[in-house]
């Protein structure tokens, strides 16, 4: 059964860039039962899903790598109900539900927090070649985000 996840639950959520020597990577802070899940869906497989992500925030589109990603209503060809629009989040473990503001609003967290934290550590993501466009993604999600506070 799908949990529902607060706005202010998933804005009080901290996420933050870490610098390890065997990875880096940008995880959540907290360890609250909600944080957990984020955690777990932001545990990409693979760097260049960002770009893939990304992509489906803007459109407004379901995502998928390694089991987890996220589904927004009319995405299994349904149409979408009246009334907020829910995001739904999943990894192989669980799932939630969340509003569509606070759904946004986190990605666009995330995507700075990896921006931000490559950036600052000269880590060797800002060297691949799907970074440029990464970097614009994330921005574009920042200001969409924007349009929900």
């Amino acid at each position: 059964m799908r949990n529902f996840l607060d706005d202010s639950q998933v804005d009080a959520i901290t996420i933050e860039w870490l610098s390890e020597p065997a990875r880096t990577r940008a995880s959540v802070a907290d360890d609250t039962p909600h944080a957990r899940l984020l955690r777990g869906f932001f545990s990409l497989g693979h760097w260049m899903a960002l770009d893939f992500f990304a992509q489906g925030v803007l459109a407004r589109a379901g995502r998928e790598v390694n089991d987890s990603g996220f589904r927004f209503p009319g995405d299994d060809g349904e149409a979408a109900p009246d009334g907020p629009l829910r995001v739904t989040i999943y990894n192989p473990f669980e799932s939630a539900a969340l509003s569509e503001a606070a759904f946004v609003r986190v990605m666009a967290r995330l995507f700075h927090a990896i921006v931000e934290g490559a950036t600052r550590t000269h880590d060797e993501l800002t060297r691949a070649l799907w970074w440029p466009r990464f970097v614009e993604l994330a921005a574009a999600v920042h200001a969409r985000a924007d349009d929900f506070r």
